[in-house]
């Protein structure tokens, strides 16, 4: 049998909670676009400011596009907020654009 500490680290319970209210939005590889069709340089940056814009407690987003890739943190109100956008959001496809998803995380 576990010990109850062990038992609360396997749960969850008895971590520190989240502390930030921003996330960081990780695996912006966008799918290549299907033949013929072309996608905006900025289908990424667009798309992922749109999904976050209606979301409640939203304030901004900080979007970087470097050479090795893409960088995203979206910041809201407070840790509530994140919080909720994390668990609904996490894995969203942006409509097919992201191969198997965005990832959530507190930055």
């Amino acid at each position: 049998m576990l010990s109850s500490t062990q038992s609360e680290l396997d749960s969850g319970v008895g971590q520190n909670p989240p502390t930030t209210h921003t996330l960081y939005v990780g695996n912006l590889t966008i799918s290549p676009p299907p033949t013929g069709s072309t996608n905006p340089p900025d289908i990424l940056e667009e798309s992922l400011r749109e999904l976050f814009r209606t979301r409640d407690g939203y304030q901004k987003l900080t979007f970087r596009q470097k050479v090795a890739g893409s960088m995203c943190s979206v910041e809201f109100t407070d840790v509530e907020a994140a919080t909720k956008a994390l668990e609904e959001l996490d894995g969203n496809t942006l409509n097919g654009l992201v191969n198997g998803g965005i990832r959530l995380s507190y930055n």
